[in-house]
Protein backbone atom coordinates (compact mmCIF):
# COMPACT_ATOMS: atom_id res chain seq x y z
CA UNK A 1 0.00 0.00 0.00
CA UNK A 2 1.43 3.41 -0.91
CA UNK A 3 1.21 6.69 1.02
CA UNK A 4 -1.67 7.94 -1.13
CA UNK A 5 -3.73 4.85 -0.31
CA UNK A 6 -2.83 5.04 3.38
CA UNK A 7 -3.96 8.66 3.58
CA UNK A 8 -7.15 7.94 1.64
CA UNK A 9 -8.02 5.10 4.04
CA UNK A 10 -7.09 7.22 7.05
CA UNK A 11 -9.27 10.14 5.94
CA UNK A 12 -12.15 7.77 5.19
CA UNK A 13 -11.85 6.32 8.71
CA UNK A 14 -12.03 9.88 10.08
CA UNK A 15 -15.07 10.60 7.84
CA UNK A 16 -13.14 13.21 5.89
CA UNK A 17 -13.75 13.10 2.16
CA UNK A 18 -10.80 13.25 -0.17
CA UNK A 19 -9.73 12.52 -3.71
CA UNK A 20 -6.33 10.98 -4.32
CA UNK A 21 -4.44 10.98 -7.60
CA UNK A 22 -1.01 9.85 -8.70
CA UNK A 23 0.00 12.64 -11.05
CA UNK A 24 -0.11 16.40 -11.51
CA UNK A 25 -2.27 16.27 -14.65
CA UNK A 26 -5.10 14.49 -12.84
CA UNK A 27 -4.70 16.67 -9.76
CA UNK A 28 -4.93 19.86 -11.78
CA UNK A 29 -8.00 18.55 -13.57
CA UNK A 30 -9.75 17.79 -10.26
CA UNK A 31 -8.75 21.20 -8.91
CA UNK A 32 -10.36 22.85 -11.92
CA UNK A 33 -13.61 21.00 -11.14
CA UNK A 34 -13.73 20.97 -7.31
CA UNK A 35 -12.66 22.84 -4.19
CA UNK A 36 -10.33 21.21 -1.66
CA UNK A 37 -9.18 22.44 1.73
CA UNK A 38 -6.32 21.80 2.42
CA UNK A 39 -4.45 20.24 -0.49
CA UNK A 40 -1.84 17.58 0.29
CA UNK A 41 0.93 17.37 -2.29
CA UNK A 42 3.81 14.92 -2.40
CA UNK A 43 7.13 16.54 -3.26
CA UNK A 44 7.98 13.87 -5.82
CA UNK A 45 5.22 13.34 -8.32
CA UNK A 46 5.08 10.86 -11.15
CA UNK A 47 6.94 13.04 -13.67
CA UNK A 48 7.39 16.32 -11.80
CA UNK A 49 8.34 17.72 -8.44
CA UNK A 50 6.16 19.94 -6.26
CA UNK A 51 7.92 23.25 -7.05
CA UNK A 52 6.94 22.74 -10.70
CA UNK A 53 3.28 22.22 -9.80
CA UNK A 54 2.47 24.63 -6.96
CA UNK A 55 2.07 27.65 -9.26
CA UNK A 56 -0.41 25.75 -11.42
CA UNK A 57 -2.32 24.69 -8.31
CA UNK A 58 -2.63 28.37 -7.35
CA UNK A 59 -4.34 29.14 -10.69
CA UNK A 60 -7.25 26.87 -9.77
CA UNK A 61 -7.18 27.04 -5.98
CA UNK A 62 -6.09 30.55 -5.07
CA UNK A 63 -4.91 30.72 -1.47
CA UNK A 64 -6.03 27.23 -0.44
CA UNK A 65 -3.36 25.85 1.90
CA UNK A 66 -1.01 23.37 0.24
CA UNK A 67 0.62 20.87 2.60
CA UNK A 68 3.78 19.34 1.21
CA UNK A 69 4.68 15.72 2.02
CA UNK A 70 8.31 14.73 1.61
CA UNK A 71 10.65 11.96 2.61
CA UNK A 72 13.68 14.15 1.99
CA UNK A 73 15.20 15.84 5.00
CA UNK A 74 16.89 18.21 2.51
CA UNK A 75 13.61 20.07 1.92
CA UNK A 76 13.50 22.92 4.42
CA UNK A 77 10.65 25.07 5.68
CA UNK A 78 12.29 28.21 4.27
CA UNK A 79 12.41 26.67 0.81
CA UNK A 80 8.76 25.69 0.86
CA UNK A 81 7.69 29.10 2.19
CA UNK A 82 9.11 30.62 -1.00
CA UNK A 83 6.86 28.28 -2.97
CA UNK A 84 3.80 29.43 -1.10
CA UNK A 85 3.33 26.07 0.60
CA UNK A 86 1.57 26.41 3.94
CA UNK A 87 2.97 23.42 5.79
CA UNK A 88 5.48 20.59 5.55
CA UNK A 89 5.11 17.01 6.77
CA UNK A 90 8.13 14.73 6.67
CA UNK A 91 7.69 11.05 5.82
CA UNK A 92 7.43 8.74 7.53
CA UNK A 93 4.76 10.62 9.44
CA UNK A 94 2.40 9.90 12.27
CA UNK A 95 -1.30 10.21 11.58
CA UNK A 96 -1.74 12.48 14.60
CA UNK A 97 0.56 14.99 12.84
CA UNK A 98 -1.60 14.78 9.71
CA UNK A 99 -4.77 15.32 11.75
CA UNK A 100 -3.23 18.25 13.62
CA UNK A 101 -2.55 19.94 10.29
CA UNK A 102 -6.02 19.12 8.93
CA UNK A 103 -7.72 20.35 12.11
CA UNK A 104 -5.74 23.59 12.11
CA UNK A 105 -6.90 24.41 8.60
CA UNK A 106 -10.48 23.25 9.08
CA UNK A 107 -10.78 25.37 12.23
CA UNK A 108 -9.48 28.42 10.38
CA UNK A 109 -11.89 27.99 7.48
Amino acid sequence: MNIRELLTDFFASMKIGCDAVSNATRALYLLSQNSYFPIFLDYNLEKEIAPDVVGRIRVNSGNTPVVLLTGSQDVEAGEIAKLGVADLIYKPFKFDRVMAVVNRYLESK
